[in-house]
């Protein structure tokens, strides 16, 4: 059982790196290019949008029906998010409008705040899991000391306990 939560803990921080790696391509990317994904359906639309530093997660309540579908776009000049957000704070946005056909929600996050999430799995992992030396081992190459305490026979490092005791 503990082997089977190392390895799904393991493969998490593998999916969670990869997710930190992709934020920072995707943050580089949206100070250029502005994209979104948008799914219509007989509800409304939910369209996520990349733009100047930030996601943004709108949903889009119709008083009229559509076609369904999904669509992607992108554009060459990403709009500044904070336009169209009521609330800001350290990039941070919420808007709830009507109009006369629809209802707006959208919720804008920050990519650094992405990134720092998806980088707490990772960071733990280096934290538990990193090699640190064991007790009996050599400092430099990680050679079992308990048969020659005096010395290592790989690299020929003194252990500290010596050194002291020798100096």
């Amino acid at each position: 059982m503990k082997r089977l939560r190392r390895i799904i803990f393991n493969a998490l921080t593998v999916l969670s790196l990869l997710l930190c790696v992709a934020t920072v391509a995707i943050w580089v990317r949206s100070y250029w290019r502005e994209d979104s994904v948008s799914r219509y359906d007989k509800s409304g639309t939910f369209v996520i949008e990349s733009g100047r530093g930030g996601m943004s997660f709108e949903r889009l309540t119709l008083t009229h029906s559509i076609q369904s579908g999904w669509r992607w776009a992108s554009g060459s000049q990403p709009r500044d998010r904070r336009e169209r957000t009521e609330r800001w704070f350290a990039g941070f946005g919420y808007r709830n409008r009507w109009f006369r056909l629809w209802k707006v929600r959208d919720i804008a996050v920050p990519y650094w705040a992405i990134l720092l999430l998806s980088a707490v799995l990772p960071a733990v992992w280096y934290r538990v899991f990193r090699r640190s030396p064991r007790q009996g081992c050599c400092l430099v190459c990680q050679y079992d000391l308990r048969a020659t305490p005096d010395c290592c026979p790989e690299c020929g490092t003194v252990p500290k306990k010596l050194e002291k005791i020798s100096n």
